[in-house]
């Protein structure tokens, strides 16, 4: 899995954009991933993707992203992509944002 931004938000900051300012999840949601996965609101998460592309989109401009997978395999080296460790956390299958991008919580 990839990521681009390098920064972890507590789980509080992911409910605040993605439920209550973007609507792309409910708070009932929440609170099942919250349950089943044992997280709390100081976990630190982050989106990634299986597809390093899906990650580089975040590094270019809105009008870039219909053509994201054309322009990263084009010149991956001007989008620095990172990895994630699976060891050191697990990624909430449910959170797939429709984009292949999913939550990965630390542990």
């Amino acid at each position: 899995m990839f990521y681009s931004s390098g920064k972890y938000h507590r789980f509080a900051k992911f409910i605040e954009l993605e439920v209550y300012d973007r609507g792309n999840y409910t708070i009932d949601e929440i609170d099942i991933w919250m349950s089943k996965y044992d997280i709390n609101l100081d976990s630190s998460v982050i989106w990634v993707s299986p597809y390093k592309y899906m990650a580089a989109r975040y590094l270019m401009s809105a009008s870039q992203w219909e053509h994201a997978q054309l322009l990263y395999h084009k010149n991956p080296k001007k989008y620095p992509l990172l990895s994630i460790n699976p060891t050191e956390g697990f990624i909430i299958n449910e959170s797939n944002d429709g984009d292949c991008g999913y939550l990965f919580v630390k542990y």
